[in-house]
C-alpha cells in the first residue's frame, strides 16, 4: 500500500496511476527465484509460489497494456480495462504454462495476445465472433472527434 509521502508525489491520482505505482513496488524474482517457485508451482500445485510467479508478470502485462493501446487506440477500451484483462488470462493459464518450457515467457504472451484479441473482439460496439474475420460490410465505430458530421447536423442539411 502506498504511503501518504508517495501519494503527494504522484501528480494524478487516477487508477491507472495508483495501479502503475503499486505494481512497480513489487519486486522482480531473480532467475534462482523464479525456478524455486516453478518447482514448487509444478511439484505441488503451492499457491504461494504461483502468486509470486504471477506477481512478477504484472508490472509488464501493465506496460503491454499501456503499448497496446497506444498502438491499436480502442475507442471504447480504456488501459486499465487491456491491463485487468491480462491480469485475468495471466491467473487463467497459469496450469498450462507450467507445462511450458518457459512458463514465464507462456504467461507474458498469453497476456499481450489475449489483450491485442480483447482490442479486436471485445472493443467494437457491435462485436464480432471469435476467430472469424471480419466482412467488409461490418460498421465501424467513428467519434464525432475524428471528424464525423453529427447526425443532427446531416439531417439539417438535408
Amino acid at each position: 500500500m502506498l504511503t501518504g509521502d508517495e501519494l503527494e508525489q504522484i501528480p494524478d491520482l487516477s487508477g491507472q496511476s495508483l495501479y502503475g505505482a503499486e505494481v512497480k513496488r513489487i519486486p522482480l524474482l531473480t532467475e534462482e527465484q523464479q525456478e524455486n517457485y516453478l518447482a514448487a508451482a509444478r511439484e505441488g500445485g503451492d499457491r504461494e509460489a504461483r502468486n509470486e510467479l504471477v506477481l512478477h508478470c504484472l508490472n509488464w502485462t501493465r506496460m503491454k497494456a499501456v503499448e497496446t493501446y497506444q498502438k491499436r487506440e480502442p475507442p471504447h477500451t480504456d488501459v486499465m480495462d487491456l491491463a485487468a484483462h491480462g491480469s485475468l488470462k495471466l491467473l487463467e493459464a497459469f496450469p498450462t504454462a507450467l507445462r511450458a518450457r518457459d512458463p514465464i515467457r507462456y504467461l507474458m504472451s498469453t497476456a499481450a495476445l489475449e489483450m491485442r484479441r480483447y482490442c479486436i473482439y471485445r472493443d467494437p460496439l457491435i462485436q464480432r465472433t471469435k476467430g472469424l474475420a471480419p466482412r467488409p460490410d461490418h460498421p465501424q465505430t467513428v467519434s464525432y472527434d475524428q471528424g464525423a458530421t453529427p447526425f443532427i447536423e446531416r439531417v439539417a442539411v438535408s
